[in-house]
């Protein structure tokens, strides 16, 4: 349901792009496709400041708090096109300066990460009304692939240090008309993603649905239920929200946690303040999101101070600093704090960076309870005792002998982690009392070992999350040659996973993206992936073909390109050659990774008109190794394998393989070659079975060629030793006979088995 007069809002986002690294910062793009739910038709005219300008956010949620982690530039709107994405029934403009009633326009990822097309953030000079700056004015040189698109700071992504972490976006349109019909509340849109491992570009991909019309801030609320949003308006059509959260960590110790989230709020903020009366403060926090590529707006941090019965953080006010790093419109900034007071009601004071009717808001929150804290019980103020020479190691207002001492040995554990005790994950407890607790420590050198696998310190080369060397104390066997590599890491090869997809799956832009499966079975590392596609359709400009990797990793295949042209049956393939095609981005994200599990192809289109369907997709997925031959291709390096029982023709090659490879025959279906115990025996040249030489055998031999005459053993026909039958085996038949001529060459004239090649033998009623 939408608003009176124009009312756009993020009704999808779409496709992810991502792009790389430079200079410790990875660079994504989200696709969004924007509805006008409203009654009235939205402007969208390019070239003036009547058009929507969009914004795209990521977010971390992490060990209970929710930050913005990265921000982008502004895709400026230029056409909008007439779709139905939200179902709403579209009532088309018949132009492109005009986005219809009920209709939808799309703007892919690689739309909203083109760099030369966004603007800053500081030319929307008011939110709350969509005014802009047209024609921009702000425009720098790219000095690399980071620059103007969706930033994101390494050590925000990488695994070892963001241990469950959970990442949104968020598309954010803004624009006049919309604002001015009241309707501008509404304009963001949050989908969750997952970050891939791979260091090469932490590659993002959807989970989820798109959550309409809810900023990113609500999924704080959505996945913790214990958190609180408050809506904040800000007198002058701007809207803030306060989401906080308090978390009880011991007995006497509370942590507080609040993030404000500015939507749309001209006024933007410029300082924050929680009442604090009695109690001592500590681990003092505050986050902010950094600005980027020349935008002229302070990334200096907010400065915390507690006095006069508050803590408090701020930045410089506008009289000091017009481009200040006050809380401007799409972002969020958090601050925290831990007290030895649980929480109570308390209102906490933003103050409003723009001049304005009023210098401040006043917001019903939480905030630490006054009071003097006796941990001990023993009638004399926490505080006083610490005054007078108490122990508080960490300084947190809360005596040492209250605090958690998970080994018991008198010590708290703040006091030992500053003393230095090892806390590899960084969780406040020592890593010795985890281990005593039950976490793995299977090498006993009293290390965690998940922090040894994110620190690189041992190995796991096949990503099952148990060291290597753990592996083989375990079971030797894994370990065949003794040289400390698991076997399963040795092997290399290249194996193919395909799908014929029957019935074809259609693709359109009214129908769901087509989504399809494949489960790969085969451990080790990715060495190189190539996709094979075949498919359909009349116009592939409108298609998206994404593919993803077990732990989320997501390369694009195809971004909307080849305009009208029909049909794909290509090969994507970094390493373009004959019969293959480059892919959007690089494959090579998926390098190194570990290719168990399930595969996605996703294929979504994008415009209407065109339709189509899919009929056949697969891998080719290089693993990495020493190249040791694993003929059998079950991890374990033929070397390892091959003994007696295995390689009975002792011919270097396991029997299993020599079968597989037709090598050796196994008639008799017993997994050991013909030519080993318990294969079929014959005796050469006697092609009728009879126990005989005679006449009827050249016969026999003339009626198999000629005749088409079957026989149960193709090699007794073979009689002079070429291993092919033909009338040369007549001939020597014939002389061997009547003209004194060479004995057959094989078996002769008793049984025996048969030799490896081309020639068959199913039975010979003539042998036991």
């Amino acid at each position: 349901m939408g608003g009176t007069g124009a009312d756009v809002i993020v009704g999808e986002l779409t496709g992810t792009q991502s792009y790389g690294n430079a200079g410790g910062y990875y660079a994504y793009s989200v696709g969004t496709t924007s509805c006008n739910i409203g009654t009235e038709e939205l402007l969208w005219i390019a070239s003036t400041n009547q058009h929507p300008v969009i914004g795209q956010n990521m977010y971390r949620l992490r060990d209970g708090k929710f930050e913005q982690v990265g921000m982008s530039w502004l895709k400026h709107g230029f056409t909008a096109l007439q779709g139905n994405t939200c179902g709403c029934g579209c009532t088309s403009s018949g132009s492109g300066s005009r986005l219809g009633v009920g209709c939808s326009d799309p703007y892919g990822a690689s739309l909203n990460g083109s760099q030369g097309s966004l603007g800053a953030r500081s030319e929307v000079t008011d939110p709350a009304k969509g005014v802009f700056t047209y024609p921009q004015t702000m425009d720098p040189p790219n000095p690399d692939l980071t620059s103007r698109r969706l930033r994101v700071r390494a050590d925000y992504l990488t695994p070892s240090v963001n241990q469950n972490a959970r990442y949104f976006v968020e598309g954010h349109y803004v624009t006049p008309d919309d604002a001015a019909a009241g309707n501008h509340h509404n304009n963001c849109s949050y989908r969750e993603v997952t970050v891939s491992t791979s260091t090469s570009n932490h590659a993002i991909t959807f989970i989820g649905s798109t959550q309409r019309q809810q900023p990113a801030i609500q999924a704080w609320q959505d996945v913790d239920p214990t958190v609180t949003l408050v809506d904040i308006p800000d007198g002058e059509d701007g809207l803030m929200i306060l989401g906080y959260k308090v978390t009880q960590l011991t007995a006497n110790l509370w942590e507080y946690e609040y993030a404000l989230y500015n939507m749309d709020s001209t006024r933007c903020a410029q300082s924050f303040s929680v009442p604090l009366l009695g109690v001592v403060p500590s681990n003092i926090g505050f986050h902010d999101v950094e600005y980027h590529s020349t935008e002229v707006y302070d990334d200096t941090d907010w400065a915390a101070s507690n006095s006069s019965g508050a803590i408090s953080w701020s930045t410089d006010t506008f009289a000091t600093n017009a481009n200040a790093n006050a809380i401007r419109w799409g972002t969020t900034y958090n601050f925290r704090f831990t007290t030895t007071s649980p929480p109570v009601s308390a209102n906490v004071t933003i103050g409003l960076f723009t001049p304005g009717a009023t210098n401040s808001l006043t917001v019903a929150a939480v905030g630490p309870a006054a009071g003097n804290l006796d941990c001990n019980n023993n009638g004399v103020p926490d505080a006083d005792e610490i005054a007078s020479g108490a122990s508080d190691c960490d300084g947190n207002g809360l005596l040492d002998e209250c605090q958690d001492d998970c080994d018991n040995d008198g010590i708290a554990d703040a006091c030992e982690l500053i003393a230095g005790a090892a806390d590899c994950n960084s969780n406040f407890i020592p890593d010795s009392c985890e281990i005593s607790s039950g976490a793995a420590d299977c090498d006993f050198d009293g290390a965690l070992d998940s922090c040894e696998l994110a620190q690189g310190t041992a190995d796991d080369c096949n990503l099952d999350g148990v060291i290597d060397n753990c592996e083989i104390a375990a079971d030797p066997s894994l370990d065949c040659d003794n040289n400390g590599v698991l076997d399963i890491c040795e092997a290399a090869g290249i194996f193919t996973f395909e799908e014929v997809v029957t019935p074809p799956a259609p693709i359109a832009d009214n129908l769901p993206p087509v989504v399809r499966t494949l489960s790969v079975a085969q451990a080790g590392l990715i060495d190189d992936v190539n996709v094979h596609v075949e498919l359909t359709h009349t116009f592939i400009g409108d298609l998206n073909i994404d593919i993803s990797a077990p732990d989320g990793t997501s390369v694009a295949l195809h971004s909307g390109g080849g305009g009208s042209s029909d049909d794909i049956n290509a090969t994507y393939d970094d390493e373009t050659g004959t019969n293959t095609t480059a892919p959007s981005s690089p494959l090579s994200a998926l390098d190194n990774l570990s290719p168990l599990g399930d595969w996605t192809l996703t294929i979504s289109d994008n415009a209407g008109g065109d339709e189509g369907v899919l009929n056949y997709w697969g891998l080719d997925i290089a693993v990495a190794g020493a190249g040791i031959p694993d003929c059998n291709n079950n991890g374990i390096h033929d070397d390892c394998e091959i003994s007696a029982a295995n390689d009975c023709n002792s011919n270097g090659i396991i029997d299993s393989c020599d079968i597989s490879s037709g090598t050796s025959a196994d008639a008799n279906q017993d997994g050991i070659p013909d030519e080993c115990t318990g294969g079929i025996e014959y005796i050469a040249g006697d092609s009728n079975a009879d126990g005989s030489h005679d006449i009827s055998d050249a016969v026999q031999s003339l009626q198999y060629l000629f005749g088409g005459t079957p026989v149960s053993c193709v090699a007794a026909l073979n009689v002079n030793g070429d291993s092919q039958v033909d009338v040369s085996d007549v001939v020597y038949t014939l002389v061997f006979l009547f003209d004194s001529g060479a004995n057959p060459v094989g078996p002769f004239p008793n049984c025996g088995p048969v030799a490896p090649g081309p020639l068959s033998c199913t039975s010979f009623d003539a042998c036991p």
